[in-house]
């Protein structure tokens, strides 16, 4: 047990400071500090946050003229637009492994890439990756970034990819090994239960088509089990102001958070 004469020093020590506890008011310039820091706080967290998505868009390979716009936000302007929409909203919500090939097509300006990009931002379930043909085959000739990558290995990556999008499809004049490379991707992911998603403005058949582009072989692996959706409503980039209002309106919507 503590003795008096030890007891007294240290109450007369801790009194006075007891009593400055009781007697303590907040300034309003420690008030004003305090909301400078909880400013600082949540702006580093939004910056994170920030740099976080966008690290993410990066590797599912988003285009920067493409970000920041989901399934939520994009635009529809016609009764054919939204059914595809919708249809995407419950494709994502079913098995890897029983999901469609999904082939789209359609002219020039009716958004698809615009909608791919959305759906791949939207889909949070599953992985996905955005590629042009165009950069696959530039890969998978040799531009590699280290040594140690092959065609062999990166075919490898394309084929175990949860969810793989390739845009451009027929864009230039196919050869015999662009066949012969996206046969053997195709196949490896027909092999892995993964689905992939053609984009193309192409139509699937006929003596300019993806078939005639990617070849026969190809397109039967893929049509094994596939669904053709066809982008047949009018040129979406004649209404770029409804992509551009909408961005618009996000950007204010984050600023005013």
């Amino acid at each position: 047990m503590m003795n008096d004469n030890v007891a007294k020093p240290i109450g007369e020590v801790l009194n006075p400071f007891l009593e400055r506890i009781r007697n303590f008011e907040i300034t309003p310039e420690m008030e004003a500090r305090q909301l400078e820091f909880e400013r600082e706080d949540e702006a580093r967290r939004l910056w994170e946050a920030k740099e976080a998505e966008e690290r993410r868009l990066d590797k599912i390979r988003i285009p920067k003229r493409y970000r920041g716009l989901t399934l939520d936000e994009y635009p529809v302007r016609s009764e054919a637009q939204e059914s595809v929409v919708q249809y995407l909203r419950g494709y994502i919500n079913r098995d890897l492994s029983i999901m469609e090939n999904l082939i789209i097509h359609g002219y020039p300006g009716t958004g698809k890439t615009h909608m791919m990009c959305a759906f791949l931002q939207w889909c949070g379930k599953y992985r996905g990756e955005y590629w042009k043909l165009s950069s696959i085959m530039r890969r998978a000739k040799g531009n590699f970034s280290s040594q140690e990558e092959t065609e062999e290995h990166f075919l490898g990556q394309l084929s175990e990819i949860p969810i793989l999008i390739i845009d451009e499809v027929g864009r230039a004049g196919g050869t015999a090994y662009e066949s012969s490379f996206m046969f053997d991707l195709l196949d490896n992911r027909y092999d892995n239960l993964l689905p992939t998603i053609l984009v193309s403005n192409l139509p699937v058949e006929g003596e300019i088509s993806m078939t005639s582009y990617l070849g026969i072989s190809v397109m039967d692996r893929i049509n094994e089990n596939s669904l053709d959706i066809p982008c047949e409503w009018g040129n979406y980039r004649d209404h770029a102001e409804i992509t551009i209002r909408t961005r618009l309106e996000l950007e204010e919507q984050a600023d005013d958070q």
